[in-house]
């Protein structure tokens, strides 16, 4: 498909910040750790896996003393960077050797609600707009992996192009599907609300304090160590030695306009809050996908691991599902997601090749999580990301905006000319289909929960929660049966 030439007028380069950032000026971090300290529990990572988490442990059990740090700022990963949308489409997008069924597909929708009653209940101010996406597709492969998507249970409904034509204009559109289980939101002042209010509830947060060694009881950063019983780990696509997450990554690219008049987003037919998913079969040169031997990350192979639980890791509990080595995994596809903000930005964000990390090695044995067996499943090494002052990272993230720019016209003809304010790049954890678990010696994680992590890690922090305080729940019964 050739892209049409471009007429971007900008008086200045985009701003190399997220626009959920920018927007957000106030914001006043909280102090770096202070020194050696102890906690009940001790999460790692202040994004939304890990602040969900927090959340959920808080409610299973109000006394403990929960202490979050971060790196960097509450939000400021992958989580505060993608398009605010909460969408029980997470798991139906990916689908996954073991991952979810139809009670995860409900328990997702049910997440979505439970996130804007959250902020409702809360007093966050964070644009929580329950508007529904659209699927698009503009081939026919993409045609037949958005219909079987399709869930009519949860009220999905089929659209041939005239009928997707009098919701959003498209030019190609084959067809698509449209969803009422999926919300909007500002991620970064939902995630910062959620940290405030966690605060009030007695959590304490340290930023600008960085894991750099994990051991069962205990977490080593630059400002002193945490020790305490259980150690969650819920670092996105950041990996922390002797942690037990190392994920698969994703590099993903982002563009935000200045605001449009409302001429044209008549034309356009996209409303506030709604999210616009628009699946492609190709286009960009990514590698995710290709399988890997367990240990080897190399040679494709579809070779599955097995392995029984180490003498000194007993296994308590055995959670549906089979263990798989991370290589064999489906690729995600490299869609293109969009959203029209509260002041009537477009937002859309795709793929960044080149940006990720390859899988390889094994997790610790013993370790049970849900949807998946005891034993060897591939546990991916740890990597370093590139960063915004490597020049081939900035040469890779121009070279994907001005693709990105390219499509957003393709998309949005009648946005060609539209200027654009922000162009931002981050790595984000793959999709995973076993986003939560815990070991025996009390090292959990939390995360891998795909382009849009709202909702899932949401769910993810119940089920969390229910494994670390010992809750024979319905979220960890419906996990030992594969979430069938």
């Amino acid at each position: 498909m050739s892209l049409p030439a471009l007429a971007w007028r900008t008086e200045t380069e985009p701003r190399a910040v997220p626009l959920w950032h920018d927007n957000d000026p106030d914001y006043a971090p909280a102090p770096p750790l202070d020194g050696d300290t102890t906690a009940d529990v001790v999460v790692v990572g202040a994004g939304a896996s890990g602040l969900w988490a927090a959340w959920a442990l808080l409610d299973a059990d109000p006394a403990l003393d929960i202490l979050l740090i971060d790196a960097g700022t509450v939000a400021g990963g992958a989580s505060g960077q993608g398009t605010g949308a909460c969408s029980a489409w997470t798991g139906a997008l990916h689908p996954h050797p073991g991952g979810h069924g139809t009670l995860a597909t409900a328990l997702l929708r049910d997440a979505v609600v439970e996130v804007g009653g959250t902020a409702a209940a809360e007093e966050i101010e964070c644009d929580f707009r329950f508007r529904g996406a659209l699927r698009v597709a503009r081939d026919p492969r993409s045609l037949a992996r958005v219909r079987a998507a399709l869930d009519p249970g949860a009220d999905d409904q089929s659209l041939d192009p005239g009928a997707l034509g009098r919701r959003v204009l498209v030019p190609g559109a084959l067809g698509g599907v449209s969803t009422a289980d999926c919300a909007t939101v500002h991620p970064v002042r939902l995630l910062r609300g959620l940290a405030g209010a966690l605060e009030s509830r007695g959590a304490r947060i340290a930023e600008h304090t960085r894991a750099v060694r994990i051991s069962p009881g205990a977490v080593v950063t630059d400002q002193g160590t945490v020790r305490a019983d259980r150690i969650v780990q819920a670092t996105g696509a950041a990996t922390v030695p002797g942690g037990v997450w190392s994920p698969r990554t994703v590099g993903e690219v982002a563009l935000a306009t200045v605001p449009i008049e409302a001429a044209r987003w008549e034309r356009i037919g996209l409303r506030r809050g709604q999210l616009l998913h628009v699946a492609r079969s190709g286009g960009w040169p990514w590698p995710v996908g290709r399988t890997a031997a367990v240990g080897q990350g190399t040679e494709p192979s579809h070779a599955h691991a097995h392995a029984p639980a180490a003498p000194d890791r007993p296994a308590r509990r055995r959670l549906g599902g089979v263990a798989q080595p991370w290589g064999a995994l489906p690729a995600e596809p490299p869609d293109l997601r969009a959203v029209r903000t509260s002041d009537d930005r477009l937002v859309l964000i795709g793929v960044l090749p080149g940006l990720g990390r390859r899988p390889g090695g094994t997790r610790p044995a013993g370790a049970y999580w849900a949807g998946a067996a005891v034993g060897a499943v591939s546990r991916r090494q740890a990597g370093t990301n590139a960063t915004a002052s490597d020049p081939a990272h900035r040469g890779a993230t121009a070279r994907a905006v001005r693709r990105l720019r390219a499509m957003s016209a393709d998309l949005f003809p009648d946005l060609a000319t539209v200027p654009v304010s922000h162009a931002w790049s981050w790595t984000r954890a793959a999709a995973d289909p076993y986003p939560v678990g815990v070991t025996a010696d009390g090292l959990a994680w939390i995360g891998g929960h795909g382009p849009e992590p709202l909702a899932a890690a949401n769910l993810s922090g119940r089920v969390l929660a229910d494994l670390l305080t010992g809750s024979d729940g319905a979220l960890t019964r419906a996990a030992e049966h594969g979430w069938a």
